[in-house]
């Protein structure tokens, strides 16, 4: 089934009732080799989806069929179906069932493509990407990046998350928790972990003998006789009548002492114990702390630079949107015309240097200027040639050199036989000077 070609036909009244509509898909996708798209429009009413499809020269479609029907208009270029050419203003309608197989450009095209609406899919990653970042604010602005933790998970990283929560542990044992850590470890032990009660009990424990002391096992042979000939070595130097009789044997020492002495050294051990054990736990929780609220610091900054490039890419699509509505509007009313003009010197180096689109009811020159930007110091000016040059405006470009000006037609001008752009200074001339960078021949 073959597609049907009609000049000038596209249903413009509709695609003018459509409103650009914010997305993340504002830049050009490469669809195929050579070919890319852009969406401008979605009609929610309708069901359809407006695109821009720019064609490389050379390019050339896939084998595709239709399930749907789909239409197409040419704003620019050559757009070939087997040996059939459309070129600007031509438009055609894919039907229900139709197979393209042939479909491919040589010089280059640009196209708008209405189908239906496959277009859901396309806020996904903006919507995505704004959720992670609004996630990642509220977790650092409340300074608890590492409280959304569980020991369900076999992921590798579950043996970091055990070991988190043993210095949480031990940290809310020895009561160094703010008051909001301690009521989130809390609420975690009421949800029933097992590790974290089992390692809390431990620390607990520990805790304890620091508070209260404890007669711990018997130590290891040889300390005590070390700590004994220690006192007895000072008690000589202070007084040497009592060393010459106390003995030295841990036997003869009364019961009372030793247990004094046992009870001494076991709340120093506990206590330096304890003291290196918060040294050792306060730096890892602090090191690991710091580098987890560092390193999304980093993601939230890549985060803002992709959201500011998705605003840019919007920018320029709304932009552009503009421009060719203005062009359909000036195609779609009655005894409208395009004027291409040609270069007028080598300083133009585009095939086509620029398009007038008349709309005679509105009475403006819609101007798509694509040509080298000008000169440092130098604009592009207007100009209807009658029986004397008269300025039509100075035209707006862009860093690359593009841009679509509207210009008034005065009322009662006469013939306008020529239409030209030359370099001016800036701000513009009373009247042209060389060189003439474009013009066309207008008769109207």
């Amino acid at each position: 089934m073959k597609c049907e070609k009609t000049p000038r036909s596209m249903p413009w009244e509709r695609l003018r009732r459509m409103r650009p509509e914010r997305s993340s898909n504002t830049f050009w996708k490469e669809i195929a080799a050579g070919i890319f798209e852009k969406h401008l429009f979605t009609d929610k009413a309708r069901g359809t989806v407006t695109n821009l499809v720019r064609l490389s020269p050379g390019a050339k479609c896939p084998i595709h069929d239709h399930p749907s029907v789909e239409e197409c208009y040419v704003i620019d270029g050559d757009f070939r179906f087997g040996d059939e050419v459309f070129g600007p203003g031509d438009y055609q309608c894919a039907l229900v069932g139709s197979v393209h197989g042939n479909l491919h450009t040589v010089g280059g095209a640009l196209v708008l493509i209405v189908g239906p609406d496959r277009y859901e899919a396309v806020h996904k990653t903006e919507l995505e990407l704004e959720e992670q970042r609004k996630s990642l604010l509220a977790l650092e602005s409340r300074g608890a990046l590492w409280e959304k933790v569980e020991h369900e998970s076999d992921s590798p990283g579950q043996e970091m998350i055990i070991e988190d929560h043993q210095e949480r542990a031990a940290l809310y044992a020895l009561g160094s928790l703010s008051e909001h850590e301690a009521r989130a470890f809390k609420i975690h032990l009421r949800d029933g972990c097992a590790i974290c009660s089992k390692e809390l009990s431990g620390f607990e424990a520990v805790v304890g003998e620091l508070s209260f002391g404890a007669v711990s096992a018997e130590p290891p042979a040889g300390v005590i006789d070390k700590l004994l000939a220690r006192i007895e070595k000072d008690s000589q130097t202070q007084r040497p009548s009592i060393s010459e009789s106390s003995p030295t044997t841990p036997n003869s020492i009364p019961e009372p002492i030793l247990k004094s002495t046992t009870r001494s050294r076991s709340y120093l051990v506990w206590a330096v114990a304890a003291s290196l054990l918060v040294a050792i736990l306060a730096a890892s929780f602090w090191s690991k702390t710091n580098s987890a609220l560092n390193e999304e610091r980093r993601r939230l900054a890549t985060i803002d630079d992709e959201v500011r490039a998705l605003r840019v890419n919007l920018t320029d699509a709304s932009a552009r949107a503009r421009e060719l509505e203005l062009i359909a509007r000036a195609l779609e009313s009655p005894g409208s015309s395009m004027i291409k003009l040609v270069r007028g010197s080598e300083q133009s180096q585009s095939k086509d240097p620029a398009k007038i689109y008349w709309n005679k009811q509105a009475g403006q020159w819609i101007v798509a200027l694509n040509m080298p930007p000008p000169p440092e110091g130098k604009v592009y000016q207007l100009w209807f040639i009658t029986s004397a040059p008269l300025s039509a405006g100075v035209l707006t470009t862009d860093d690359s050199g593009r841009g679509v000006t509207v210009v008034e037609v005065p009322r009662g001008i006469g013939e306008i036989k020529k239409a030209a752009i030359t370099i001016e200074p800036q701000g513009g001339s009373t009247s042209p000077t060389m060189p003439i960078a474009a013009s066309a021949d207008v008769g109207l």
